[in-house]
């Protein structure tokens, strides 16, 4: 509607980092899985006797539980009950969503990297002759307007 996103340019790449050279918008499915893991961490983990009663009701549910879908998550992401020191159930539900956060970051980022006219410019990029650093610092600090980054990153990708 905008030109923010060039019709034929690959949707994949509007959630990683503008660091990595992309748009870094928040999927908000990633978001949701993310969130529903480090809730249900935090239920397991929480002394609080009000907390441990929510979690039992959410346990006996059948669908829609925070349970359930977390452990439906976790296997999509391929990520393991991470077995911890930490005692403070903030600290362990925040390492947890950590972890969801960076494995869900990777499937997108793998997911773009597979694809064959997509993945030219991501492949190129990582190339030993290529700087990391500064082949992305335009979108950084370059302040352009959104319609003409979007044109750029569409040519990148050699999919105008």
């Amino acid at each position: 509607m905008n030109k923010v996103h060039q019709p034929k340019a690959d949707v994949d790449r509007l959630y990683i980092r503008r660091s990595e050279g992309e748009k870094g918008l928040l999927q908000l499915e990633s978001l949701y899985r993310t969130l529903t893991i480090g809730l249900q961490t935090y239920l397991d983990s929480t002394q609080d006797w009000m907390l441990q009663l929510v979690n039992r009701h959410e346990k006996t549910k059948q669908i829609h539980s925070a349970s359930c879908q977390s452990k439906n998550f976790m296997t999509e992401l391929e990520l393991a009950p991470i077995e911890m020191s930490e005692t403070q159930p903030m600290k362990r539900a925040n390492i947890v969503k950590q972890e969801a956060k960076k494995k869900g970051l990777d499937a997108i980022k793998s997911k773009w990297e597979q694809k064959l006219l997509h993945s030219q410019y991501a492949l190129r990029s990582k190339e030993p002759d290529i700087d990391q650093a500064n082949t992305h610092q335009w979108l950084i600090c370059a302040e352009l307007k959104a319609e003409t980054e979007g044109f750029i990153m569409a040519a990148q990708e050699q999919s105008l």
